[in-house]
C-alpha cells in the first residue's frame, strides 16, 4: 500500500478524529458505558464533584457575552459580537489555562471517567478483559498527574517561545490561535495516553507513539477544549466522549498489532 503524504495523513487523522466524536456518542449509548462507573466508591463522587465545581469558571466568559448581547443589533454587530466571544475564548485559554494549567487540573479530577470508559471501550472492541480495579485506577491517576505536568511544561515553553518570536516575524496576532492549537494537541495527548497506558507503555513510549497521530490528537483535544466550556454537562461530556472517540480511532489504527510493540519500534 502506498504511504500517504504526511500532510494529507495529518488532515485525514484530524477529520477522522472530529467525526469520531459522533461515533463515540452512538457507542456510549449502545453499550451503556456509564454502567459500573459508580462502583469505584466515594473517591469517584468526590473527584467528579470537584470537577463540576471547577467547571463554572468556563461559564464566566460565555455568560458575560450573552448578557451584553443586543437583540436589536444589525448583522455586522452580531458578527462583531461573535468575534469578541471567540477572542475572549482565545484569551481565556491563553491566560487562565496557560498560566494556571487549570484544564489539566480538570482532567486530573475527571481521570476516573476517562479510565472507566477507555477500558470498557477496549474490552468491547477487542473482546479481552482489561484490569479496571481501584488499585489500577490509582496508578492511572498518578500517571495522569505526571503526564499533565509534562504537558503543562511543554506547552508553556512552546507558547512562550512563539510569543517571544512572533512580533519580530510580524505574526503576533496569531499568538492566541497558536496557543489554542498547542493546548488542543496536548489535551489530545493526555486523553490518548490513557489508551496507551492500558497496553503498559511508558510515558516516553506513549509520547513517541502518539506523535504518529498528531491530527487525531489535535481533533480530540479540540473537542475536549470546546466541551469544557459548557458548564456541568460539558465537564462530564468532555472526558467521556473524548476518551471513547480517541479509543475507537486508536483501536482502528492499531488493529490486531500490539501497541506496546509498535511503540517500542519507535524508541
Amino acid at each position: 500500500m502506498e504511504q500517504q503524504h504526511p500532510i494529507l495523513e495529518f488532515f485525514d487523522q484530524f477529520n477522522k478524529g472530529l467525526h469520531s466524536h459522533r461515533d463515540a456518542v452512538h457507542f456510549i449509548r449502545k453499550h451503556k458505558l456509564w454502567v459500573g462507573f459508580w462502583e469505584y466508591g466515594w473517591v469517584t463522587k468526590l473527584l467528579v464533584l470537584m470537577g463540576l465545581i471547577a467547571s463554572f469558571k468556563f461559564y464566566e466568559v460565555f455568560s458575560a457575552w450573552v448578557a451584553s448581547f443586543d437583540n436589536n443589533a444589525d448583522a455586522f454587530a452580531v458578527v462583531q459580537s461573535m468575534g469578541v466571544l471567540i477572542k475572549d475564548f482565545a484569551l481565556e485559554g491563553y491566560d487562565f489555562f496557560f498560566m494556571g494549567g487549570f484544564k489539566y487540573l480538570m482532567l486530573i479530577l475527571l481521570e476516573i471517567i476517562i479510565f472507566h470508559v477507555a477500558r470498557r471501550t477496549v474490552e468491547i472492541k477487542t473482546g479481552k478483559e482489561i484490569d479496571s480495579t481501584f488499585n489500577t485506577f490509582l496508578k492511572a491517576e498518578f500517571r495522569m498527574i505526571k503526564v499533565s505536568f509534562f504537558c503543562f511544561i511543554a506547552e508553556t515553553l512552546m507558547i512562550a517561545a512563539f510569543k517571544a518570536a512572533a512580533p519580530a516575524l510580524g505574526v503576533g496576532f496569531l499568538t492566541p490561535v497558536f496557543s489554542i492549537v498547542v493546548q488542543c494537541y496536548f489535551l489530545g495527548f493526555l486523553v490518548v495516553d490513557n489508551y496507551n497506558e492500558i497496553f503498559d507503555m511508558t510515558i516516553r513510549e506513549s509520547s513517541r507513539f502518539s506523535r504518529q497521530y498528531a491530527g487525531l490528537l489535535l481533533a480530540v483535544g479540540l473537542g475536549a477544549y470546546l466541551m469544557l466550556f459548557i458548564p456541568i454537562i460539558g465537564t462530564i461530556a468532555a472526558p467521556f466522549i473524548s476518551a471513547v472517540a480517541a479509543t475507537l480511532v486508536m483501536n482502528e489504527y492499531v488493529g490486531d498489532r500490539d501497541p506496546q510493540e509498535m511503540a517500542a519500534e519507535l524508541i
